[in-house]
């Protein structure tokens, strides 16, 4: 989507392994805390104790009312929908692929039951320590009275995807289901009695009184009302067009929570709905603590508080934003996003704490670039080109052209930029966007997604259904090549001249070793789409996946590994901060910071190469990271490798040690010095008598 220039440690990096300087592989959630999963239900176990449940195995406590949680470990990264309290410290919980957790001191440890189903479970009810019931996909029903060591299924007269059960003593119980489906038991759940809804909406949870007054929420806004016990509805009505997935109640106070950022509160027994809007929320599950306190949880992890019974809330776990679509880090702790409902986001502490920048486009940030630590661009999905010059603290907008949507954006270092979007549109300026020239790719009913350049003349930009340019003349001409794929690509970079990636639907990643004139097509590494791929050098990259799946590759794409993770929110963008820090970012606001487990050092090629070569740094003029490659022929060599001024001074050693001969790569980080020419130099002694010196020119621009 971007060409990856990055901050980066200086690192000599390798296929085969001469050294290795290992550390833990490790996530780190930056937002929100404590994670970002989408939480699906929650349930107060006392005033202040209480657990929410959700994506990828999560279970969360909290002992404060929802103010502070710990993640407990489940060992699963199934999704759990369902909570329940069992007795003292039984807790149990439902989850996909038909399974059931049990936790026997407070839910502090959880171990996985075999429930002898492998159907998605929505919904679970303990009525007593040993007693309890769970529903879920194709009318599961199932029993157990023997804390959960085994189940017992119920048949359903009919087939629905049951999404919840509720016990209000031993043997009174009822289950909600698509289609309008209620039923109700008063025998323990030998059977089961269907009662009429008089609605076709999906009926997700309900929440009963002790004195025979129950609510059933749904799809459409609807709220339903009973108060004999569930044997009939007195009251049937759509609070919205959005569905309502849950519903509690402190005496006559009743709040509702669902879809499209909303939380409904009835003072009146539920005669009628207020709503409280939510900034970027869709919220799952909503309890009470037995007093006129509410907690509720929903999408990308947040929880929402009330403790005067619904009337005002709190937000102890949510992130700063909606999703993020662009991100750019000049360093380990500078960055920017652009996100949801036109949010523009800066942070300087590496994403603990992010402020918002001004954005006079009235629509979303969809690609950021910086070219050094001040100067950056940012591009809406409008078609307005943002401009800084002072690090984010003020930034002048003009529109690139009208009735253009904009995508993606590539700018060098000295005012010539191009933006790319609808209708196959690439625009192009040569004076930092005040003047922009359209030229026409032939994709007049597709969109751009990414484009990159590798050098002042070549470049490439991917789009819809596999469409592939490459110009050779500066963007005055953009010609199609072959892609060899048909999916969607959203993403293209480059490490030099010659090899250039793309990624894009159904795990596709494209791979051109000679400028773009063949590609290969990688295995599918996943049914998700691959939304971003970068490198930090030649052979070692990475890319990001819509399942929340990364993946790392370490010999210039030939094979790619999947590393492990801790969501499965969607990843939309990445930056590389330094060879130790990665920051994903995604659906629902999440953000991430990732640790590879490793960082190989030594040869990036291990043949004996024929001849002593000093190769031209790439790219140049670089800011504030190049990549310098050399052979070395003799083993056990005297090897120095060091970066001069115009005036001679020795800026730099970034080599001097013995190497075999070899192949190497190194990437060298000129942060601490000002723009301006220099020279590195290759010093080689051979312990056979072959020496070998070499120097070249690079150009430092920030």
């Amino acid at each position: 989507m971007k060409k990856l220039f990055r901050k980066i440690l200086i690192i000599v990096f390798a296929v085969f392994v001469s050294g290795v300087n290992t550390f833990s592989q490790s996530w780190e959630w930056i937002s929100p805390k404590p994670q970002g999963n989408s939480l699906y239900d929650v349930n107060m176990t006392g005033n202040f104790e209480g657990f929410a449940v959700g994506a990828y195995g999560t279970i969360m406590k909290t002992t404060d009312l929802g103010s502070t949680w710990v993640i407990k470990p489940t060992n699963t990264k199934r999704n759990i929908f369902g909570i329940s309290f069992g007795w003292i410290n039984e807790m149990y919980a439902c989850a996909d692929s038909g399974g059931v957790l049990r936790s026997l001191d407070a839910g502090n440890t959880w171990s996985l039951l075999n429930t002898g189903v492998n159907r998605s479970l929505r919904g679970i009810y303990f009525t007593s320590k040993d007693t309890g019931y769970v529903v879920g996909a194709n009318s599961t029903l199932l029993k157990t009275t023997n804390y959960g060591a085994s189940w017992v299924s119920y048949s359903l007269p009919v087939n629905r995807f049951l999404n919840s059960v509720l016990f209000i003593n031993k043997t009174t119980g009822f289950i909600t289901g698509d289609n309008g489906y209620f039923a109700r038991t008063t025998n323990a759940g030998s059977t089961w009695d269907s009662v009429s809804t008089g609605t076709t909406s999906a009926l997700f949870r309900t929440y009963f009184q002790t004195d025979g007054t129950g609510y059933v929420v749904g799809t459409g806004g609807r709220i339903m009302k009973t108060t004999d016990w569930g044997a009939s509805f007195m009251m049937s009505q759509s609070v919205g067009s959005s569905g309502i997935y849950d519903i509690s109640f402190t005496g006559p106070i009743g709040a509702a929570v669902g879809e499209s950022g909303t939380i409904w509160r009835s003072t009146n027994a539920g005669l009628n709905w207020t709503p409280t809007y939510i900034p970027f929320a869709v919220v799952r599950a909503i309890t009470n603590n037995y007093t006129n306190s509410f907690v509720a949880v929903g999408e990308g992890g947040r929880v929402y508080k009330s403790t005067n019974s619904g009337a005002n809330w709190e937000y102890p776990v949510t992130s700063p934003t909606g999703t993020i679509y662009s991100s750019w880090f000049t360093d380990q702790n500078t960055g920017y996003i652009g996100a949801f409902a036109n949010k523009f986001m800066k942070t300087t502490d590496g994403g603990l704490n992010w402020t918002q920048m001004v954005n006079n486009t009235s629509s979303y940030i969809y690609d950021i670039q910086f070219i050094n630590s001040q100067k950056g661009y940012a591009l809406s999905s409008s078609g307005m080109l943002g401009i800084t010059t002072d690090a984010g603290s003020n930034w002048s907008y003009t529109q690139i052209a009208a009735g253009f949507s904009s995508w993606c954006l590539y700018f060098n270092s000295n005012g010539t930029g191009f933006a790319a979007g609808n209708q196959g549109k690439i625009y192009k300026t040569t004076n930092d966007g005040a003047n922009w020239i359209l030229y026409q790719t032939g994709l007049n009913n597709g969109y751009l997604y990414g484009i990159t350049f590798v050098n002042g003349n070549t470049g490439f930009a991917c789009g819809q259904s596999g469409a592939l340019y490459r110009t050779i003349n500066a963007g005055s001409n953009w010609d199609s090549i072959p892609s060899g794929t048909s999916n969607t690509l959203m993403s293209i970079t480059s490490t030099d001249v010659n090899n250039i990636y793309a990624s894009g639907n159904l795990g596709t990643v494209i791979r051109s070793t000679n400028a773009g004139a063949n590609w290969s097509l990688s295995p599918g590494l996943t049914n998700y789409t691959i939304n971003d791929i970068k490198f930090i050098n030649s052979n070692y990259g990475f890319a990001i996946g819509s399942g929340g799946e990364l993946f790392k590759t370490t010999n210039a794409g030939t094979n790619w590994i999947k590393e492990s993770s801790l969501t499965n929110q969607t990843f939309r963008t990445f930056s590389i901060a330094s060879t130790d820090r990665l920051f994903m970012f995604g659906e629902e606001g999440v953000m991430m910071k990732y640790t590879p487990a490793a960082i190989p050092t030594g040869m990036i090629e291990n043949g004996i190469p024929s001849e002593f070569r000093l190769e031209q740094n790439f790219p140049n003029p670089f800011n504030p990271v190049t990549n310098i490659k050399y052979q070395v022929i003799s083993n056990n060599s005297q090897v120095k490798l060091t970066v001069f001024d115009v005036t001679g001074r020795k800026v730099n050693e970034l080599v001097n040690a013995k190497q075999n001969g070899g192949k190497y790569e190194i990437a060298y980080d000129a942060s601490n010095l000002a723009s301006g020419v220099y020279f590195y130099r290759l010093d080689v002694t051979g312990n056979d008598g072959m020496n070998f010196s070499d120097t070249k020119k690079m150009i430092l621009v920030k």
